[in-house]
């Protein structure tokens, strides 16, 4: 984004007026619809991205209980207390 600094007004017309223009309201809503949608996408790719770290440390800690219980299961050497 351009810094506000950098927009001079001139005496016809504003630099800054011109390049950045606010949405009416008749356009606002007729985003609203739009956003919604936007918005539900989100939350789903976000709650999927969630559910897919939840498994993803899951089957880890079910892997590393696995390798530590079978490599303190040793069978030939002796525990050393």
């Amino acid at each position: 984004m351009i810094p506000r600094k950098a927009f001079r007004h001139t005496t016809s017309t504003c630099i800054h007026c011109i390049f950045v223009e606010r949405p009416t309201y008749t356009q606002i809503a007729e985003w609203r619809k739009i956003l919604a949608r936007l918005v539900q996408f989100l939350r789903l790719a976000d709650m999927q991205v969630l559910e897919m770290l939840r498994r993803l440390v899951k089957t880890s800690l079910k892997h590393l209980l696995e390798f530590m219980n079978n490599s303190a299961c040793v069978v030939g050497e002796e525990v050393v207390s």
